[in-house]
């Protein structure tokens, strides 16, 4: 196993299963380095793209996640690739993602703009604006 280094990955490349099986061999179960996701709302919606970055993160729990996107998220279903927001979950009021986009899908606007405050205050997010 390589002890150090980088990885550059595309996601049309995460998404070839042995690809990503190399991936993660590279890293190695006890991972516990940075995956920047960069372009993370490509991962959105039931896309191939989504399941490896699900898979990835699933795979390497020590690893540090970093989502990086100048897309928002307009509906719950394009943030359920980003496991580690801790937006379900143990200490959380949803179990699951499928349940998280449901409750929220049902909630309308007011539950995504209520879901927006919270994220925003949340030290998982951090936002810059450029004027």
């Amino acid at each position: 196993m390589i002890k150090s280094g980088v990885l550059f990955a595309t996601y049309a490349l995460l998404v070839r299963e042995a690809r990503l099986a190399e991936v993660l061999r590279w890293c190695g179960r006890a991972f516990d380095g940075v995956l920047a996701l960069d372009e993370a709302h490509k991962a959105k919606n039931e896309t191939k793209s989504a399941a490896a970055v699900i898979k990835l993160q699933d795979q390497l729990p020590s690893a540090r996640v970093v989502y990086v996107s100048a897309t928002g998220a307009s509906e719950p279903g394009h943030l359920v690739y980003a496991s580690r927001l801790g937006l379900w979950g143990a200490g959380t009021p949803f179990s699951t993602p499928v349940e998280f986009e449901s409750e929220i899908q049902s909630g309308g606007i007011g539950a995504m703009e209520l879901l927006a405050m919270q994220v925003a205050a949340s030290p998982a997010l951090r936002a810059r604006q450029v004027l």
